[in-house]
């Protein structure tokens, strides 16, 4: 397989014989092939309407061409004629009365389909045609399914010929080692078996990716051939490739010349095919082609030794085929994954974009596209359901980091000991119920962004460990000793007040101040009415797009209701409302009768509205307004800590800190 010329200077021409694409005529740089009737062309065609000369195929100014030689019935191309020097390509199919060739530059990459071809009774299209007459079986010497030096030994092996080829076979599996595709790896073969066996010719034929687990011989394309002396490559015998096929063993025959499926001759017709080698390539119960090697020398023909030898070859070929399949299966479902997975980013990211032409969100995206260059920590406040989660989104689709992972966890929501396992993970055995190893939170956002939703709820302990984290130290699982080291950029989220609590001493200072490098304030809905006409428009067009309805919008009392609510729960609240309002509504307008308010904004304004009315004012802070507003929750809930968070809309466990930092214990019943 050396000193071979470029890819681009190498092409075959196959030829049609009636049933199926048989022989193979390599064509080189440098070397005419002429075709025509007569036995002085490299290509003889036993067809009335070829010329003696009829036509040649060479390389010239970076192509193959084609120029007819004043044949009397002409060329064609495709069902076209040809007329002085015509570019071939690739897929191009060349007639010659009704003869048929094939061109392409790549046999594995090609797949043609039979030619319309108008022939009668036992006419036969070939390169190296003869007469077909009576189809004779050939002559069977031997047949094996397993080598007889790797056969399981009784002790009586010839070690020196066992060590000798398994040496051989084991430089053979590092040479197919370092193939990437399978047209190198049936190059490394083939190589293999011009060196180590006597054949004139070998190749190898593989079937389809849709060929049944057991192929016919019609099913096997040849990919790949070699030759000693640069000629044409003839297929097996169909007879004899049945019988391989359906035995799945390898087999020597010899004295094949009468039957003229494996007569070969060349142009002069002085090669004649003396012996023949046909092996099964076989993968588990499928089997993926043949190997097939003859030799034309009466003086050195093929033996038992070459037999086993070649079989053995091919077994290992059968092993490399499949791992390639399965890398190249991999590759595939990787490239298709990653596709997919842009797609639904880019999916996520319209659906997900910040809506909002008021001051304070035009505002907001400029601020978010500066920061988003950048790797620093970001710390984002805002009530609950005011986009916090979605600016941290959109951070990390603006960032460099944008092809990285995008991993969220809610520290709220889970206690100290499962909040440390889910952010740093752990091994297999760190403490009960841990029955595998567990990749924790920033492990899965190497490369990405980790996003903190509720960081304010995070233990002191777990803090101390975090800002080690960030800091750039390593950390270690739970129940581990290795240290791991990520390149993680953090995003965090908080409705809490942060300065109180760090004042309390519920929150590290020196946290306080790695998170706080840059920060944004998500205004709350109620603070951007404008906003809410286009937010509510949008989630309608998500919903009944979702949901199928034939919705086209709002009336302008349905709207004058939305844009007078309060919206304690801000965008998440009003998101969920036009969800709800879309599956209810039976109209192709919404009414205000169709949307279901929930009584908290209600209740807000009406205790609003009475406070003005009778012109009650104090002098309270924030905070304190906030304090009565809790306590007088409670009252009202009876001290029913979890319907009290879900009417203040926060979590149990900020109901329980803001309590303690009040100092209010829960009053005493009789």
């Amino acid at each position: 397989m050396s000193d071979q010329p470029a890819a681009a200077e190498i092409a075959f021409l196959l030829t049609w014989d009636g049933a199926i694409w048989r022989d193979v005529v390599r064509l080189r740089h440098g070397q005419v092939t002429t075709i025509g009737r007569s036995a002085t062309n490299r290509i003889v065609l036993q067809d009335d309407a070829c010329s003696r000369n009829h036509c040649e195929v060479f390389y010239s100014s970076g192509e193959w061409r084609v120029r007819d030689l004043g044949s009397r019935n002409g060329t064609n191309i495709n069902g076209h004629r040809v007329s002085g020097d015509t570019p071939l390509e690739s897929g191009d199919v060349i007639g010659i009365g009704d003869c048929r060739l094939a061109f392409t530059t790549n046999l594995e990459s090609t797949q043609f389909t039979p030619p319309d071809v108008a022939t009668s009774g036992d006419h036969v299209t070939s390169a190296t045609a003869t007469a077909v007459g009576a189809a004779k079986e050939p002559s069977i010497l031997h047949r094996t399914a397993m080598p007889e030096f790797l056969a399981p030994g009784d002790g009586q092996r010839p070690e020196a010929n066992y060590a000798s080829e398994l040496a051989k076979l084991y430089r053979l599996g590092l040479e197919m080692g370092t193939a990437r595709t399978r047209q190198q790896l049936t190059e490394v073969v083939l190589a293999n078996l011009a060196r180590e066996t006597v054949a004139s010719i070998s190749a190898i034929l593989l079937a389809g990716p849709d060929a049944a687990p057991k192929p016919a011989p019609a099913d096997l394309q040849v990919i790949a051939y070699e030759s000693r002396k640069d000629l044409p490559y003839r297929r097996v015998s169909d007879n004899l490739s049945r019988v391989v096929l359906s035995k799945r063993e390898a087999i020597l025959a010899r004295d094949v010349g009468d039957d003229n499926q494996l007569s070969f001759f060349d142009s002069l017709g002085e090669m004649k095919a003396l012996s023949v080698i046909c092996a099964p390539i076989v993968a588990l119960d499928r089997v993926l082609g043949l190997i097939h090697l003859y030799s034309s020398n009466p003086d050195n023909p093929l033996d038992k030794h070459d037999l086993e030898f070649t079989l053995a070859v091919s077994n290992q070929l059968a092993v490399s085929l499949t791992q390639l399949q399965e890398r190249e299966s991999l590759q595939t479902g990787l490239v298709q994954a990653r596709n997919e997975n842009r797609t639904l980013r880019a999916q996520l990211s319209e659906e997900q974009t910040l809506i909002g032409e008021t001051s304070s969100v035009v505002d907001l995206r400029e601020r978010l596209a500066l920061i988003a260059e950048t790797d620093a920590s970001v710390l984002i406040r805002g009530e609950s359901g005011c986009g916090k989660e979605l600016i941290a989104r959109s951070i990390h689709n603006q960032s460099p980091r944008c092809e990285g992972p995008f991993i969220c966890i809610n520290c709220a929501a889970l206690n100290e000991s499962l909040l440390e396992s889910e952010l740093f993970g752990h091994e297999k055995g760190a403490f009960t119920g841990a029955v595998e190893r567990k990749i924790g939170r920033f492990e899965q956002a190497d490369g990405g962004t980790l996003f903190l939703d509720e960081v304010g709820e995070m233990s002191p302990s777990i803090q101390a460990k975090f800002l080690r984290i960030l800091e750039g130290y390593a950390f270690e699982r739970i129940g581990g000793r290795k240290p791991i080291q990520v390149n993680v950029r953090i995003v965090a989220a908080t409705n809490r007040d942060l300065e109180e609590a760090v004042e309390d001493g519920d929150f590290r200072k020196d946290l306080y101040f790695r998170l706080q490098v840059a920060e944004i304030t998500a205004s709350p809905l109620r603070e951007r009415r404008d906003d809410i006409e286009l937010l509510a428009n949008a989630f309608l067009q998500k919903f009944v797009q979702k949901t199928g309805r034939v919705i086209n919008g709002f009336t302008e009392d349905a709207m004058e209701l939305l844009r007078d609510y309060n919206w304690p729960g801000n965008v998440r609240e009003l998101q969920n409302t036009i969800e709800r309002t879309v599956i209810l509504c039976r109209n192709e307008l919404v009414r205000a009768a169709d949307i279901q308010l929930s009584s908290l904004g209600s209740r807000a304004s009406a205790a609003l509205s009475e406070r003005a009315a009778v012109g009650e004012y104090r002098e309270l802070s924030m905070a304190d307004i906030e304090q009565e507003h809790i306590l007088s929750t409670l009252e009202h809930t009876g001290w029913n800590k979890s319907k009290a968070s879900q009417i203040l809309g926060i979590e149990r466990s900020t109901l329980d800190r803001k309590l303690k930092r009040y100092h209010v214990p829960r009053p005493m019943t009789d």
